[in-house]
């Protein structure tokens, strides 16, 4: 298919190049004679054999179908360059970005169809976009459900959600940098507002991406939350031991208390945390799981109080 789509990309620049010649030898000296020579018959019917729309469509497969195919499955690791905040870390980050400067390759654009390959590109971002907020969604509600492509993120640990992260600020920063500053380069010679409105929807793709952030750092959260709860359930066992009982009352701290944090220390800690996380994102990941803990634990507290006060006034007769 590749093959196939650079010849049909070769021809086409070879009848570009040939009606150009034509009209600056002279033949068409002004604005009119070229508008009446492309209204001419047979010059209608010579570019019916030349389907501008049918090479676009030939290079949105080869390109859609590209992303879609990385998207369909785990998550793929490319390297552990650690800390190198130039580079992405995920295979489907990478394709991302491989397929929006592919739409903007000399050897692939087509001028007269700019703005499809613009279309394109930012169709290529909401898919990613769309990856990974259905992966998070479906992580929440616990299955997959009938979304292709976000059974990844039920079986993803938290550290996958950290390479995700740096992912997202990774790609957001090259399309409003790099790639913003090639396809300007490459529409030079559209006008003023033109550019204007190929900026602001490219700024606008790349700004939807850091937007994922906070529903990942939530996520984040909420499993580090789970793992914690499963310790301070031990305080329902406070009562059991000190229920009719001599026992004198304790001076140190229950042994549940000391590993209510210690999901939170071993993903800040680990390797991953280390290299990828900024010290914002570390502080907000902190603040966010300690509330939501504290939470927690004031609920059981709450409820564990009830239920002894409850008990304490039924076994107790009124006015004693």
């Amino acid at each position: 298919m590749t093959a196939k789509n650079h010849l049909c990309y070769v021809h086409l620049c070879c009848l570009f190049l040939f009606i150009t010649s034509f009209v600056m030898q002279g033949y068409c000296p002004s604005r009119s004679a070229v508008a009446k020579f492309r209204a001419e018959a047979v010059y209608i019917e010579f570019m019916k054999q030349w389907n501008v729309g049918v090479y676009f469509s030939l290079r949105f497969q080869e390109i859609a179908g590209s992303l879609d195919s990385a998207l369909l499955i785990p998550i793929q690791i490319l390297h552990s360059d650690k800390g190198n905040s130039q580079h992405l870390t995920l295979n489907q980050s990478a394709t991302l970005l491989e397929c929006l400067m592919s739409c903007w390759r000399e050897d692939v654009l087509v001028l007269s169809c700019s703005d499809k390959f613009l279309r394109l590109s930012l169709q290529l971002i909401s898919r990613y976009s769309h990856w990974v907020s259905a992966g998070l969604a479906a992580r929440k509600a616990g299955n997959a459900g009938s979304t292709p492509g976000s059974e990844w993120a039920i079986s993803a640990v938290p550290d996958d959600f950290i390479y995700i992260i740096h992912d997202l600020n990774c790609l957001a920063e090259r399309i409003c940098g790099d790639f913003l500053g090639h396809v300007v380069e490459v529409l030079s010679s559209s006008s003023s507002e033109v550019l204007d409105l190929v900026k602001q929807s490219i700024l606008e793709g790349g700004a939807s991406l850091k937007d994922l952030k906070p529903k990942v750092i939530n996520s984040i959260i909420q499993t580090v939350v789970e793992k914690s709860v499963e310790d301070l359930k031990q305080l329902k066992g406070i009562t059991a031991t000190y229920r009719m009982t001599n026992k004198p009352l304790p001076v140190r701290h229950s042994p549940y208390v000391s590993g209510v944090l210690r999901p939170l220390k071993t993903l800040l800690d680990g390797e991953r945390a280390t290299a990828y996380l900024t010290r914002d994102i570390r502080d907000e990941l902190v603040q966010g799981a300690a509330l939501e803990i504290t939470g927690r634990y004031y609920e059981l507290a709450a409820d564990l109080v009830s239920v002894v006060s409850t008990k304490i006034t039924i076994s107790n007769p009124i006015g004693e």
